[in-house]
């Protein structure tokens, strides 16, 4: 028990954990002296940073704009509009005969059955997109690759 007491520092550090000094390594030469080496840290490559709030502006407006367009093209499809009266006598052949809130059921359910296929149109074109997009980036990426290997597989990418 007394060597794990001597092991321990007698005064804590500051945060109350022990402080580990890490030890110097030595190159022992063929001569047979010690040889103190130091770790060299690898220098990070500067970093444009005009460049990089360029490239951020860039992104977050593309973004800014593709989020509007969303936004229009599900308000567009959210506008209610009201069936009319001929539309109506068409859908319902009792129309006359039926009472007012039966009237305003038939038009509610109209209403909510052409929101609902334009609401589907939307995602489904919406849904297009986004895959036509996806193999637009694809596409772009593997001409990037073949751009930046052209030297190596031998032939140059148009």
């Amino acid at each position: 028990m007394e060597e794990l007491n001597r092991l321990t520092p007698d005064e804590g550090t500051p945060n109350g954990e022990a402080e580990i000094t890490p030890a110097q390594e030595y190159d022992f030469s063929e001569a047979g002296e010690a040889k103190e080496t130091s770790q060299v840290l690898e220098e990070t490559p500067e970093i444009d940073y005009k460049q990089k709030f360029a490239e951020s502006t860039r992104e977050a407006q593309l973004l800014a704009s593709k989020i509007k367009h969303l936004e229009n093209k599900i308000n567009s499809s959210l506008s209610s509009e009201v069936p009319a009266e001929k539309e109506l006598k068409d859908l319902y052949p009792d129309w006359d005969n039926l009472g007012e809130l039966e009237r305003r059921l038939a038009v509610q359910t109209v209403t909510f059955g052409k929101r609902l296929n334009k609401v589907e149109q939307t995602f489904n074109s919406l849904k297009e997109e986004t895959e036509w997009n996806k193999e637009l980036n694809r596409f772009l990426e593997k001409s990037r690759v073949l751009d930046a290997y052209a030297d190596k597989i031998g032939r140059a990418h148009v």
